[in-house]
């Protein structure tokens, strides 16, 4: 039995910066309230609640003398107006990578004639990149998205920062066929990529590999799907809790890995469970 651990995975700079601005708020004010919760990860936004920070879901609900954080998935630009109108301190825990698609968006949208956006229609960085854009768009999830626009003059593509990199690729390849020019802003964030690469070569070299992260979190249902089409035994699991031991077989070589808002310590502890019930020191 051995473990290998993704060499990037875990928390990127922009959940790590995200959940240093809202600790660091809620010790200085006692408490703060985020718009949503500041990442997709369900224990870490329980964590924090003990810490003195709640999660808002509705606008109507801030009070002006509330601190209210901007989750790091960013908020439409219509929201964040409505916040600043009711409260009279804001702080902006939005990741600089999401913060740089929405100017991508406002920027091609003054362009182009469609803009065509690769990622989830209700997650709230789409929505908040969607905020920004001034032409026509269109949200897609995969390649079928393209086969109903029509024939243009002048499109852009850009994605959500958490995409799959190759089929954003593809997706470039097939809406060129579809218009006179095309503008690409290739708008997924390093860390999204890197952790995709790096599960990809795990996953075509051990016998079963688990991913850790919320599933709530679109970057790690991306790792879980990255990982299905490579290795059969692929669990996707929050906790160390979740993992189903049965599965496991002693001679295995098992990879493990974990989405971007997936603290070290989670998978470090998935680890350790792996190895204490096959009586193995860590």
């Amino acid at each position: 039995m051995k473990v290998e651990i993704a060499k990037h995975s875990g928390c990127c700079f922009g959940v790590k910066r995200a959940i240093d601005i809202v600790s660091e708020a809620a010790s200085a004010e006692g408490s703060v309230k985020t718009y949503g919760p500041i990442i997709h990860n369900p224990q870490v936004v329980e964590k924090l609640r003990l810490d003195g920070v709640d999660v808002l879901s509705d606008i109507d609900e801030i009070k002006e003398t509330d601190v209210i954080v901007i989750r790091s998935h960013g908020a439409t630009r219509e929201d964040i107006q409505s916040i600043e109108s009711k409260s009279l301190k804001l702080v902006d825990a939005t990741c600089p990578f999401v913060l740089k698609a929405q100017k991508e968006a406002e920027r091609l949208s003054d362009m182009v004639d469609l803009l065509v956006i690769y990622g989830e229609k209700d997650h709230p960085e789409v929505l908040s990149i969607v905020s920004y854009v001034s032409s026509e768009y269109k949200i897609i999830s995969d390649i079928k998205g393209i086969e109903d626009i029509e024939y243009g003059k002048h499109y852009g593509l850009m994605s959500q920062t958490t995409q799959n990199k190759d089929l954003f690729k593809d997706l470039s390849f097939k809406l060129e066929q579809k218009c006179d020019r095309l503008d690409v802003s290739d708008t997924i964030c390093s860390a999204t990529q890197h952790r995709q690469e790096d599960a990809l070569d795990l996953a075509s070299r051990v016998d079963i590999i688990i991913v850790v992260g919320g599933k709530n979190s679109a970057n790690t249902r991306r790792l879980y799907e990255i990982c299905s089409q490579l290795c059969v035994r692929t669990q996707h699991i929050e906790t160390p809790e979740e993992l189903d031991l049965s599965l496991l077989k002693e001679d295995d070589l098992v990879g493990l890995t974990a989405g971007a808002s997936t603290p070290n310590e989670f998978i470090y502890a998935v680890r350790d469970r792996i190895y204490s019930s096959f009586g193995i020191s860590s």
